[in-house]
C-alpha cells in the first residue's frame, strides 16, 4: 500500500512541477516526425512514459495526441490507441 502511495505522490509532484508537460511535449515532437508509424511509435512512447513514471496512468495523457495524429493522417485511430494501451499495461 505504501508503494502505491509513493508512486502516485511522485507522479503528482511531477505533474505539479510541470515535468509531465515537458515529457509530453518531447513525446509529441517525436510522434509528429513520422506520423505514418504512429502505431509503433505511439506504443513505444507510452511504454517509455510508463517506465519513467512508474504507473500506467501515463496512457491517459498521451491518448489524445495519438488519436489526433492518427486521424489527421487518415489512419484508423483504434489501432494505435489500443496498442498504446496494451503496451502500457505490460
Amino acid at each position: 500500500m505504501l508503494i502505491i502511495i509513493a508512486v502516485v505522490s511522485c507522479a503528482s509532484i511531477l505533474e505539479a512541477s510541470g515535468g509531465l508537460k515537458c515529457m509530453l511535449q518531447y513525446a509529441e515532437r517525436m510522434l509528429h516526425k513520422d506520423p505514418k508509424k504512429i502505431t509503433f511509435f505511439g506504443a513505444m512512447v507510452t511504454y517509455t512514459l510508463t517506465l519513467m513514471l512508474g504507473i500506467d496512468l501515463a496512457v491517459y495523457t498521451i491518448m489524445p495526441i495519438i488519436g489526433d495524429i492518427a486521424l489527421k493522417n487518415k489512419i484508423r485511430h483504434e489501432r494505435p490507441m489500443t496498442a498504446a494501451s496494451d503496451v502500457s499495461q505490460m
